[in-house]
């Protein structure tokens, strides 16, 4: 019996989880993100963080839906357990001492299912007209 793309793939929930990372412009911050996730604007949620310690200098350097290819999520604790395995400090909380290349190979093989050397964070394939020898 063969079942339907529905039945076989995950139904997507209605509220979107997504994962951020931001830096902080200073000496304290150097070398870190900040490895988050929310269901609402990243920008508002990070800004909401940072008002009541009055931070301006931050930066969003990620801002990615947590969806794998077959419709379920992943959280940013899944982010950062990866990041850690893959040898990254995680100094205190949520923060990482990694590149915004780093926790995008990370999300990759969150989404993929596939483990990566490096920072190869697309998709492992190669563009077709590199198979045949175009490019």
């Amino acid at each position: 019996m063969t079942k339907s793309i529905e039945e076989i793939l995950l139904p997507k929930p209605e509220v979107r989880l997504r994962v951020y990372a931001y830096s902080i412009d200073d000496e304290a911050h150097q070398g870190l993100l900040k490895v988050g996730q929310t269901t609402r604007n990243v920008k508002q949620r990070i800004a909401e963080q940072l008002k009541t310690a009055a931070i301006k200098n931050y930066r969003i350097e990620l801002d990615e839906p947590a969806d794998r290819t077959d419709g379920s999520s992943f959280t940013d604790h899944e982010v950062r357990a990866a990041l850690v395995k893959k040898g990254f400090e995680n100094p205190e909380l949520e923060w990482m001492r990694c590149t915004v290349a780093d926790v995008q190979t990370v999300l990759t093989e969150l989404r993929t299912g596939q483990r990566f050397t490096g920072t190869h964070h697309l998709y492992p394939c190669e563009p077709i007209y590199y198979i045949w020898g175009i490019g």
